[in-house]
């Protein structure tokens, strides 16, 4: 579910994203965790308490009532608390994300990408098959039937040193373009990424918006609720106040049962990032630095 990145293409921007992203994919898990258990909870009150106090205004009993709000209240404490981290965390991850979107626009490749793909080609040539192999010394020289010191075909060894590390150059450049094209593929699979973090953003703002409303309504209902038995006017705009209450949980519950559905069908992206051939981690690197020191600059 996150960017899985060879630790032969580690660089600055590859470690940021692949930190950010296992970073979503945790948040990820534990917002639904969280969403679950605002479920679970808005489900209690609604089953069970709020039918409770409509019944006891049915009965006339506004100080029963007001005692079934009050249990209300270390759930609505405990809901507030749990969004506004959620909230804080999404914050911090979207930053987080954003600045590594911002900050890799003129990324250039790590010369140790070239160095990796360098150390290929002087493995290559040192295989008894292959034609950089087989260098020819001035004592291997055969006269041809013309009477010339060597064919077309040969070469000085200066000259396959200097054909060696131009075909080492090139093949470094492709490598570069290569590891640049899969960062910025990662990117846009990142983008993707800020993408879900918005959305739930933007869920755990409404949830603690929510939660914040049904604690103002708690409030004023138990209030109302203190004279509800001294004038009818006031007990009927008890209920009034109760309903919309009971239509504000509602609301909430529906509102989580879509995160947490929507959540269960959604994947954070996941990108390979890696370089075409796996090598080892040796002294080879020291070698090639030593044969051609302007792929470390």
């Amino acid at each position: 579910m996150f960017f899985s990145i060879s630790r032969h293409a580690d660089s600055e921007p590859v470690k940021a994203i692949r930190t950010s992203s296992q970073q979503a994919q945790s948040l990820s898990r534990l917002s639904a965790t969280i969403a679950g258990r605002f479920l679970q909870a808005v489900q209690q009150a609604t089953l069970f308490v709020l039918p409770d106090v409509k019944l006891a205004l049915k009965e006339k009993e506004p100080t029963l009532a007001t005692s079934l709000l009050a249990m209300l209240d270390d759930g609505l404490a405990e809901l507030k608390t749990q969004g506004d981290d959620m909230q804080r965390q999404h914050m911090e991850l979207q930053c987080c994300v954003q600045g590594i979107l911002c900050g890799t626009q003129s990324y250039k490749p790590d010369p140790g990408c070239a160095l990796a793909q360098a150390i290929l080609l002087m493995k290559a040539e040192k295989q008894p098959d292959s034609p950089r192999s087989v260098q020819t010394s001035s004592t291997e020289y055969e006269s041809s039937e013309d009477g010339d010191q060597s064919s077309d075909d040969d070469c000085r060894p200066g000259d396959c040193k200097a054909a060696q590390i131009l075909d080492t150059t090139t093949a470094v450049g492709v490598a570069s373009r290569d590891h640049k094209a899969a960062i910025s593929q990662a990117l846009e699979e990142l983008k993707q990424v800020n993408d879900l973090v918005e959305a739930d953003l933007g869920f755990w703002r409404e949830v603690s918006e929510t939660v914040q409303k049904l604690k103002h309504m708690k409030h004023h209902t138990s209030c109302l609720l203190q004279c509800a038995s001294s004038s009818e006017r006031l007990r009927a705009r008890v209920e009034q106040r109760v309903d919309e209450y009971n239509d504000t949980w509602a609301s909430l519950e529906r509102h989580c049962q879509e995160y947490v559905a929507r959540h269960e069908k959604t994947e954070v992206p996941m990108c390979e990032i890696s370089m075409p051939h796996e090598v080892e981690e040796s002294t080879d690197f020291a070698d090639v630095q030593k044969a051609h020191p302007q792929l470390s600059r």
